[in-house]
């Protein structure tokens, strides 16, 4: 950790200028992120003392980094998603779906695929998956009781909780991981990795007229991801669940036990009923969180006025406005209204102040508080890049890339993402990526946005390892999977991923971003 500081000091001496200070800060960070010689929020806190003693930037500058509106976005997004963890409404919703749509194994496969890409859409991914893992390992084992493999056999010396999972197994868990993945690239709010690019493009091209705005973030992604969602299942199907293959083992278990099958649909829907049905306080987040939705979708949906255009001029109001008035009445709303029989004058009456409907100590216990502090880490270095005059010097660097054709470019900036996340966390990576992408494309001269958002949504993508997210060390931890099998199972996913994004760059990006097949003045330095 000491070493990296001195090995990287010829880049900022003799030639103490600011943008020789600014990158010798970035090439510290991404190599402190990638390799993380420290945890990633420590690394993220580093402007805050390194810019001000360099000159880079003065500390108020450098604070404000750490709560930008993007930040605000992340905040809100993910105190709300807390409130239906808080209540148990994940639970009927995901039971819900199983009851509803079956529990033969390939069918149960198909529901959690779908019901974690739905949440995930609306729900930060790692705490879908964590949500999903138990039912899933439930799932599971009422399928082990059924006769069906989900553990491999004792390797000598191996104790019984360390077996691996059976390719079945793995099928299911991965299934949850990806689709939590995939699911969180259909709305701004569904990955930190999004907020991140989003708040990298404001900082680092404040005068620009093409927004990344809620809808049209959803509208832009959506088509690719419910595409990679339903392909994601027969993928699995071949990969893990032999479909292809009746006479190969899986396939001849995944047959006999299907005689079963009924048993452990038997078993969820008695999960379903012990739940009860959905509650008062349930009914209350779900309809807040609809709300929410709703003012998201149509505070500037370009096609049409929204209610944020006829309240004030365009883009002044925007999605914390709209985010944070729902995060409060979590607060202020109580989860029953017991209190209600003192006022109408019958007992029995409350002893007791009536609980909101979620509790602030949960949000301290649960809440990704260190992702704020790599977030802010990644703004703080955005901005350095403007401030300083880095960007420019790094644009006249670049000319080289003229001479490339944008399609390529986009395919890179896709690539470059996918590789880099691969190997660090997603917002560590887009915190590296972005401001990367944002240089090329000056250098050839074209809209910022060509490649910012497909290196984002690449930066999403990240299936091959264990360590490249949270939710895959999660699931692999969890489920006892090994480095080799999860490489190997997530190697036609992470393609398919590639060529559905870099397919949505090169057409509906245009539609819905026309004005970026020209290169805009206010990107010139």
């Amino acid at each position: 950790m000491l070493l990296v500081p001195i090995v990287f000091l010829p880049i900022m001496v003799p030639a103490y200028e600011p943008h020789n200070r600014t990158i010798y800060v970035f090439v510290v960070m991404a190599v402190f992120w990638l390799a993380e010689v420290t945890p990633l929020q420590v690394t993220g806190l580093l402007p805050i003392a390194v810019m001000p003693f360099l000159g880079i930037l003065d500390t108020d500058d450098v604070c404000k980094s750490f709560l930008t509106t993007s930040l605000a976005i992340f905040i809100g997004s993910t105190i709300v998603a807390l409130a239906g963890e808080f209540s148990n409404l994940h639970t009927h919703l995901a039971l819900g779906l199983l009851t509803t749509i079956g529990c033969s194994p390939r069918r149960v496969l198909f529901s959690l695929i779908i019901t974690t890409g739905f949440l995930s859409m609306w729900m930060q991914n790692t705490i879908v998956v964590a949500l999903m893992l138990p039912i899933v390992k439930a799932v599971l084992n009422e399928f082990e009781v059924g006769g069906l493999k989900i553990r491999e056999e004792n390797k000598p010396d191996q104790e019984e909780e360390d077996r691996e999972a059976s390719p079945i197994a793995i099928g299911y868990y991965l299934g949850v991981c990806y689709a939590a993945a995939i699911g969180g690239c259909g709305t701004l709010i569904g990955s930190a990795t999004h907020l991140a690019g989003k708040g990298m493009y404001q900082i680092l091209y404040p005068n620009a007229t093409e927004h990344i705005t809620f809808p049209r973030f959803m509208v832009y992604n959506l088509p690719w991801v419910l595409v990679a969602l339903i392909l994601l299942y027969p993928i699995l199907l071949i990969t893990n669940l032999g479909l292809f293959s009746p006479k190969s083992e899986t396939g001849v278990a995944l047959f006999n036990f299907g005689i079963n099958s009924k048993d452990v649909a038997a078993s969820v829907r008695q999960k379903f009923e012990n739940i009860g049905t959905i509650n008062l306080q349930e009914i209350q987040i779900l309809i807040l969180y609809l709300l929410m939705i709703f003012l998201l979708i149509f505070q500037s949906p370009d096609i049409m006025p929204g209610w944020a255009d006829l309240i004030q001029k365009k883009y002044y109001i925007t999605a914390p406005t709209a985010i944070i008035p729902f995060v409060a009445m979590l607060f202020y709303i109580p989860a029953n209204y017991v209190c209600c029989k003192f006022c109408c004058g019958y007992g029995p009456f409350p002893n007791k102040a009536t609980l909101p409907l979620l509790s602030w100590k949960y949000v301290e216990s649960n809440f990704p508080w260190y992702t704020i502090l790599v977030l802010g880490g990644g703004y703080a270095l955005a901005k350095a890049f403007l401030e300083t005059g880095l960007a420019p010097w790094l644009g006249n660097k670049m000319t080289f890339f003229e001479s490339l054709p944008v399609p390529i470019l986009q395919f890179l900036a896709i690539i470059f993402g996918v590789l880099i996340s691969t190997l660090r966390t997603n917002v560590a990576a887009c915190n590296v990526v972005i401001p990367l992408l944002s240089e090329v494309s000056r250098g050839a001269k074209t809209h910022p946005l060509n490649l910012i958002l497909p290196g984002t949504m690449g930066c999403s993508i990240a299936f091959l390892l264990p360590f490249s997210t949270p939710p895959n060390a999660f699931i692999a931890a969890n489920a006892k999977i090994g480095t080799k099998k999860m490489a190997i199972a997530g190697i036609i996913p992470t393609i398919t991923a590639i060529l559905l994004i870099y397919l949505t760059a090169l057409t509906w990006h245009f539609i819905l971003y026309p004005d970026t097949k020209e290169y805009p003045d206010w990107a010139k330095l």
